[in-house]
């Protein structure tokens, strides 16, 4: 301002307490208020405010921000605001204590000194804090999941980009426990707030397969637009030592993952390999999806001591990959699978082809047609055979009031080609189906009753034990059946309240059933429900498998018990799991199997939460009558 305009401007000194005013930006009239003890306006030529000087209490206003401070200037003009001297800013992502602030109304961006920070659940320091509309920018500083002024760790970098409820990315990155002891080092790490991956976790333990053993888990964001998390292992036991890479996407569908074991002084590395992926696609020539759930792991020791929730989920089932696409009526679909138990997956069924035509109406009437397709080659006990198949289906559906009638012709040939023989099994099926849905509605629930009859006549030139077992075709016989099953289910208003099924099939000629299973889950009440799977063989009168269990979640605790069959394996006890948060800070669970036959306790499990102020410590101790195997994990609290 010049000294002619100088002498123009009318000087203002409020010396009285608590003045309070406000302004429009000329540019985007964003409204700021303002209070101090002192308030000095400086006019233009044109009798225009131009700048505000406050001193004392004072305390800026504007959009979801406050300034507190013993001194500011505003200039109107430009949109800047310089505060500093006891400096307090609150704004809804957090607070933060500085030396000084420079920051313009107009587009949002602002630079802050010797900042100390809290935007819950992460806290930190830094030399320099820069703002840039909702993005803020750590300078020389740290960020930390805990609120001590002397936090238990922190992530020290060079520059730290930080979106609130998005992620924080930080360059130059070192990992700090307590103030100097840096456990690593990485020249870029992102930290996905929305997934609450821990930055690192560590996992003291005692497994069969690596002894006494320490594992590190490193988690980070692998980009600033993306929500795939990358993770890093590290290893190191009495018995050997591993490292692994991993990364997974759950909004995306994928998982990669692998993992490198090597035993001390003896033996090859052993390694293990994870991919899931499900991608459906669209084009001008149809739609489809890929689908691949596939481990390569070298036994199952190693399977369940590396990778412990996954054996528990996959070690039953079938490696798969499989591609499908529709091509209007017709489907085309190629898949691999692979033997899920064995010591060493290998390739079982490799490939298959197949082309397969779902029911359509014939000329718009109730008659269906369907025709299926198969080539499939595949291994047993190192033998190769070649099975194709072909089968098509004709049927009918009469509605008849509540009845459903559904008549049926299916014909087909199986040929099977190996080393020593050619066999082709031309298979005939013919019969008629019953169905119904019943509905009743009770005062406080819906009741559907779905019962299934079917009668047919099959006829095969092999016989089921003839022919090398591939799936359920192979497991037919010749002969009169009658199939039935009852579909019993229960729903108040949207609420799912229960199901029971009931299957089983009868041979008319043998005078006998095959075997009956029965499936339930029942919710008794809002905190109790029901649950089980079993199975019998009628005519032997075996009880073949059988598991029930009785839930029972009652606020913080929650109790399961029930009994374990299966003639197969020789398993017949009983499992117990109670489980209990005592408060925020502590959780617990306890698993308990006993063994009728052997007349003791045959797995024992124990799992401990507990929240230490920033971090997280879980337990987890299982024994067996071979095996005793604990976890320790420790990692910081998101």
């Amino acid at each position: 301002m010049s000294v002619c305009n100088k002498k123009l401007c009318l000087l203002f000194i409020f010396l009285c307490k608590c003045v309070f005013s406000s302004e429009l930006l000329p540019e985007q009239s964003i409204p700021v208020y303002y209070t101090a003890d002192r308030l000095e306006v400086l006019f233009d030529s044109a009798g225009d405010s131009e700048e505000v000087n406050l001193q004392g209490n004072v305390k800026i206003a504007f959009e979801d921000i406050i300034l507190r401070c013993d001194s500011a200037t505003f200039e109107k003009n430009t949109g800047n605001i310089f505060a500093q001297k006891n400096l307090f800013i609150e704004t809804l992502q957090g607070n933060i204590k500085a030396d000084n602030i420079t920051y313009n109304l107009n587009d949002r961006t602002g630079v802050i000194l010797n900042a100390v920070f809290s935007s819950p659940p992460f806290y930190g320091k830094a030399e320099k804090l820069e703002k840039d509309g909702d993005v803020l920018y750590i300078v020389k500083g740290y960020i930390t999941t805990c609120d001590n002024e002397n936090p238990h760790y922190k992530i020290l970098a060079e520059r730290i980009k930080y979106v609130k409820d998005e992620y924080f990315q930080a360059q130059r990155m070192r990992f700090v426990l307590g103030e100097k002891f840096s456990v690593f080092y990485f020249p870029r790490y992102t930290v996905d707030a929305k997934t609450k991956e821990p930055v690192v976790m560590a996992k003291p333990a005692h497994t069969s397969y690596a002894g006494e053993n320490l594992e590190i888990v490193f988690a980070q964001r692998t980009g600033i637009n993306q929500d795939a998390v990358a993770k890093e292992r590290i290893l190191v036991g009495t018995k050997g030592y591993g490292a692994g890479a991993g990364l997974y996407s759950d909004t995306q569908g994928y998982r990669y993952e692998g993992f490198l074991f090597k035993r001390w002084g003896e033996g090859d590395i052993e390694p293990a390999l994870f991919w899931e992926l499900l991608k459906n696609y669209g084009s001008d020539y149809g739609g489809g999806a890929f689908l691949v759930d596939w481990r390569y792991v070298d036994n199952n020791a190693f399977f369940y001591d590396f990778f412990h929730s996954d054996y528990i989920a996959k070690s039953k089932t079938y490696n798969y990959l499989s591609f499908t696409h529709n091509l209007g009526q017709n489907m085309f679909n190629f898949n691999l699978r692979d033997s899920a138990e064995d010591d060493f997956l290998k390739i079982d069924k490799f490939p298959e082809i197949r082309f397969s035509t779902p029911f359509f109406p014939i000329g718009g009437s109730r008659v269906f047609l369907g025709n299926d397709f198969q080539f499939t080659n595949f291994y047993k006990e190192d033998d190769n055979y070649i099975r194709i198949l072909d089968m098509l289906t004709l049927k009918q559906q009469i509605q008849t009031g509540v009845l459903t009638v559904s008549p049926y012709l299916s014909l087909g040939g199986v040929e099977y080609l190996w080393e020593e023989e050619d066999k082709f099994n031309f298979v005939r099926e013919a019969g008629v189906g019953f169905s119904s849905l019943l509905k009743k509605e009770h005062k406080s629930f819906t009741e559907y009753f779905a019962p299934v009859i079917t009668c047919f006549y099959r006829e095969l030139d092999y016989n089921k034990g003839d022919l090398e077992y591939f799936d359920f075709i192979e497991q037919m016989e010749s002969g009169y059946f009658v199939n039935i099953g009852i579909d019993w289910f229960f729903k108040k208003e949207n609420d799912y309240m229960g199901r029971v099924s009931l299957g089983n099939l009868y041979d008319i000629e043998k005078d006998r059933f095959s075997v009956a299973s029965l499936k339930y889950d029942i919710k008794l009440t809002p905190s109790v429900y029901i649950e089980g799977k079993n199975e019998w063989d009628i005519s032997g009168k075996k009880y073949l498998l059988g598991v029930n269990d009785i839930i029972f979640n009652s606020g913080k605790s929650s109790y399961a018990i029930g009994g374990r069959y299966d003639d197969e394996s020789n398993i017949s006890g009983i499992e117990g799991r109670f489980g209990y948060r005592s408060n925020e800070f502590w959780r617990y669970s306890l698993g308990l199997q006993y063994d009728v036959n052997d007349a003791n306790i045959a797995k024992t499990s124990l799992n401990l939460w507990r929240k230490l102020h920033c971090w997280e410590l879980n337990l987890s101790v299982s024994a067996s009558r071979d095996d005793v195997s604990f976890f320790v994990m420790i990692y910081p609290l998101i």
